[in-house]
């Protein structure tokens, strides 16, 4: 069953609930021409380039975007370690239910599930490297072999995507 409780700082403006959801709640607006109504209504999520659901919150004429599993976790999950993460167990980064949250540390949320061996597989992609001037070409298994034979990986990865040339050779990722 769905719960709803006050988001800390902004009582008797809006809440958060135990799936996800966050509404504004009905109140009254004091203006120069008198006083009226706005009412409440669940608020749209918005979805972040880096795959978290975020919302946005007025207060005081600010306004200010919060992530909305952070919300969820504030209001519903204890926190007796301090920890400074918030962990989807399951990866979904748009499931909010609270039941779905865990506070953490920063190197636990890093190192959770199969992020690891997803960033692992990234990394390991094939990369070839043209010589400009010669033609001659050269291949690594990853980026990172790359960076242990005298290139830069970061630099190796950015001329990947640019194709502007790192230390004489134009990089691409190999399929």
């Amino acid at each position: 069953m769905e719960e709803w409780k006050f988001i800390k700082g902004y009582e008797r403006l809006y809440k958060v609930s135990s799936l996800g959801r966050v509404k504004s709640l009905t109140r009254q607006i004091k203006r120069k021409t008198g006083n009226y109504k706005i009412q409440g209504k669940l608020l749209s999520l918005i979805k972040m380039k880096n795959g978290y659901l975020r919302v946005g919150l007025y207060k005081n004429k600010k306004y200010k975007l919060y992530a909305v599993h952070r919300l969820v976790a504030e209001a519903f999950l204890d926190n007796p370690n301090n920890f400074p993460q918030v962990n989807h167990k399951n990866e979904v980064k748009t499931d909010n239910r609270v039941e779905n949250l865990e506070w953490t540390t920063r190197e636990k949320n890093i190192n959770f599930g199969t992020r690891t061996e997803r960033c692992k597989r990234k990394l390991s992609k094939k990369v070839r490297g043209t010589n400009i001037v010669s033609g001659e070409v050269i291949v690594f298994p990853s980026t990172v072999e790359a960076g242990k034979n005298g290139f830069s990986q970061s630099a190796v990865c950015t001329s990947c995507k640019n194709k502007k040339p790192h230390k004489g050779y134009i990089w691409k990722y190999v399929s």
